[in-house]
C-alpha cells in the first residue's frame, strides 16, 4: 500500500493545529458549508507518528536527477521532530507549529537525498488550497545550481502524471536565505507557502517534499516541513474539465514490481499511436515512448531496465485514451 504527502503553516506563535483525524477525507467526502479548514490524517505529523505518508531515501546527481527508493521512515534521514529545540545552524525552532515537525535530510557532507510524499482526493467544485510552512539549511555556493544542495517541492496529478505545482525550488543562493556565522552553510527559517489545487476537482494529488545534498558530495543539505491546515470553500465553481479514465480491465501492465520489462495488453481500443510517458514522484518525465494500437486486441513491451528501483507513474494517452497505473521497479 502507498501513500503520499502534503503540507501547510501559519506563523510561529501558533500553539496548536486545527486537527481532524476523520478517514473520511481521503475517501472523498468533506464538508460542504463554506471556508472549511482540516488536516487530513496525520498531515501535520500532530499524531506524533509518520504514518500515513510514504518515505523515499537515495541520491542526488547533477541537474538535480533524484534516484529513489521507497523506505520506512529512517531516523536521521526522515526524523520526527518535536519539543523546544533550535536548529544548529540558523537558531530557528525545529517545530513549525504545533507540536511536530519532519525533517529531510542530515547534515551529513554527501550526495544524500530523501523525500516525504502524502496523496490527497480534492473534492469537485470549489477553492481548494494546502497552507504548508518550510526551512531549510543548504551549503555552497561554489558550485554551479545544477550542483547545489536543493531543497523542492512539487504536486502531480496521479491520474495524468501532469505537474500541477513546482513552486518551490531552493539553493543556498535563493532569495531569503542567510549565511550562519563563520561558515560556507545558509538558512532560511520557517516560511510560508501555499499550494492552490482549485479546479482539479475529482482528482488524486500526490505532493512530494525533497531535499538533497549537492551533486558532488561535498555539501551538505537538509530541510523540515511542517503542515497548518487545507482551506475548502466549496461554492466556488470551477470549470476544469476531468478527463475520463480507461478501465484498468481495457488495458493492463504486467509485471508489477518488474526488474525492467513491462508487458502492455489492451482490449477493445483500437486508436492508432497513442503517447506513453513515465515519471518519477517528483513529476520528471524518465521515459517518453509510443504504441502503435492499430489492432482491437494486442499487446507490446516496453523495457524500463535503465531506471533506478522506485514508484513511477504510466500514462497512455490517445483521442479515447487516458490510462494511468503505478510501475514498481525493483531490480
Amino acid at each position: 500500500m502507498y501513500f503520499y504527502f502534503i503540507v501547510n503553516l501559519n506563523p510561529k506563535c501558533m500553539q496548536f493545529k486545527n486537527v481532524l483525524f476523520s478517514s473520511s477525507l481521503l475517501l472523498g467526502s468533506f464538508f460542504t458549508s463554506n471556508a472549511q479548514t482540516f488536516v487530513p490524517p496525520n498531515m501535520d505529523f500532530e499524531s506524533g507518528t509518520t504514518a500515513n505518508w510514504v518515505y523515499f531515501k537515495g541520491t542526488v546527481a547533477m541537474g538535480h536527477v533524484f534516484s529513489f527508493t521507497p523506505s520506512s521512515a529512517i531516523p536521521g534521514l526522515h526524523t520526527l521532530m518535536s519539543g523546544s529545540g533550535v536548529d544548529a545552524y540558523g537558531g530557528f525552532p525545529v517545530v513549525g507549529s504545533g507540536s511536530y515537525s519532519l525533517k529531510l535530510s542530515h547534515d551529513t557532507i554527501d550526495n544524500n537525498a530523501d523525500a516525504a510524499s502524502y496523496a490527497i482526493h480534492v473534492p469537485v467544485g470549489g477553492a481548494y488550497t494546502v497552507n504548508y510552512s518550510y526551512a531549510a539549511v543548504l551549503e555552497d555556493t561554489v558550485h554551479a545550481p545544477g550542483e547545489q544542495p536543493i531543497m523542492k517541492m512539487v504536486a502531480v496529478d496521479s491520474a495524468s502524471g501532469t505537474v500541477l505545482s513546482d513552486s518551490l525550488q531552493l539553493y543556498p543562493t535563493s532569495p531569503g536565505f542567510t549565511v550562519a556565522s563563520g561558515t560556507d552553510v545558509f538558512y532560511i527559517p520557517w516560511t510560508s507557502a501555499t499550494i492552490d489545487l482549485s479546479g482539479y476537482g475529482g482528482h488524486t494529488v500526490i505532493i512530494t517534499f525533497a531535499v538533497a545534498g549537492c551533486s558532488l558530495g561535498s555539501h551538505l543539505g537538509y530541510g523540515y516541513i511542517d503542515v497548518d491546515h487545507v482551506s475548502y470553500s466549496p461554492t466556488v465553481s470551477t470549470n476544469t474539465p476531468v478527463l475520463p479514465a480507461v478501465e484498468k480491465s481495457a488495458i493492463r501492465i504486467s509485471p508489477s514490481p518488474t526488474s525492467g520489462n513491462l508487458n502492455i495488453k489492451w482490449e477493445g481500443q483500437q486508436t492508432g499511436f497513442a503517447d506513453l510517458a513515465l515519471t518519477d514522484v517528483t513529476g520528471r518525465v524518465v521515459i517518453q515512448s509510443s504504441l502503435n494500437i492499430a489492432t482491437t486486441s494486442g499487446a507490446a513491451q516496453v523495457n524500463f531496465g535503465s531506471l533506478t528501483n522506485g514508484i513511477y507513474f504510466i500514462n497512455i494517452r490517445s483521442e479515447s485514451i487516458n490510462y494511468c497505473d503505478k510501475v514498481v521497479i525493483q531490480k
